[in-house]
């Protein structure tokens, strides 16, 4: 009796959050983090009013859900913003083809260029938004209580999904639960992209859990500097403008 009711009501859950994703107000909602979403909006919108274009395209490092505090939904249902999203969880994927017509799911982990291997572990944890490809990460949050799962997922490099979209990207959202892979990736972007195609705008998780909440932009300053400017922040995230856009917001 207690299995057939844990079934009807996963089953309840599911149908209700299909309804509520479906729902018109919910495509205008953002869903992001500390408003991330409506903080591009704003940013693209002065832009645009200085008369830079875009071409509505972003890539995204570590998705996660399709709606849960994802900056990526934001773009758009409300911006109608097509792109990339690379997030290795199955889980997902049924929520991305029926709610997010737009982008492109890329089931894989991307991983630095300095690593060759095809496949990888990956640590995904009862609570979707700790998953993880540091084991030392994982083994941190195992000891505060939750539950990770080793699995081996294939992988893919920032070179390759650059060029998916055929143009340059507006928007690069970085959020995987590793730093130190997070800064090899940006590394990665400068030197295998050509300047004319790098991201016009980065927004990167630069709050590091791992370091007891330590905000470490100054080490992706240190990276970007030299191609990049800051332009605005959130306690998690930072917001990097590409020096080909030279006009200011204020």
């Amino acid at each position: 009796m207690k299995i057939l009711l844990s079934i009807l009501m996963a089953k309840l859950v599911y149908a209700r959050r299909q309804f509520l994703l479906a729902l018109e107000q919910v495509k205008l909602k953002d869903p992001s983090q500390i408003g991330e979403g409506k903080i591009l909006e704003f940013m693209l919108g002065e832009f645009q009013r200085k008369g830079i274009n875009f071409t509505g395209t972003f890539l995204e490092l570590g998705g996660n859900s399709a709606y849960d505090l994802s900056t990526s939904w934001y773009l758009e249902k409300k911006l109608g913003y097509r792109g990339v999203t690379v997030e290795p969880i199955p889980t997902f994927s049924d929520e991305y083809k029926k709610f997010r017509k737009k982008t492109t799911l890329v089931q894989k982990a991307v991983i630095s260029s300095s690593s060759k291997e095809q496949t990888t572990s990956f640590y995904r944890c009862n609570n979707s938004f700790l998953s993880t490809l540091d084991h030392e990460e994982a083994d941190r949050y195992m000891k505060m209580g939750y539950i990770f799962e080793k699995v081996v997922v294939e992988t893919v490099y920032l070179e390759q999904l650059m060029g998916l979209l055929g143009v340059r990207i507006d928007i690069l959202i970085l959020d995987i639960e590793s730093a130190e892979l997070q800064l090899e990736l940006l590394s990665d972007l400068k030197l295998n992209i050509f300047q004319t195609l790098m991201p016009c705008i980065i927004c990167v998780e630069t709050l590091d859990y791992s370091r007891q909440s330590s905000n470490l932009r100054h080490a992706y300053d240190s990276i970007l500097s030299d191609q990049y400017h800051f332009m605005a922040g959130t306690y998690l995230n930072s917001f990097y403008v590409h020096d080909s856009i030279t006009c200011e917001l204020l």
